[in-house]
């Protein structure tokens, strides 16, 4: 019975906690992808 308190005993607060964070970082991670193609395009463009 002792192994009931794994991810059964994470309270749902921190489980919500964790995905915000996690989205944030991907988001993050995506705009910052999205200015360097924009900066590499706009290098392109000047050639």
């Amino acid at each position: 019975m002792a192994q009931k308190k794994g991810a059964g005993s994470i309270p749902p607060q921190t489980l919500f906690r964790l995905a915000m964070v996690n989205w944030a970082l991907a988001f993050a991670l995506l705009t910052s992808l999205n200015k360097q193609d924009q900066q590499e395009n706009r290098w392109h463009q000047h050639e």
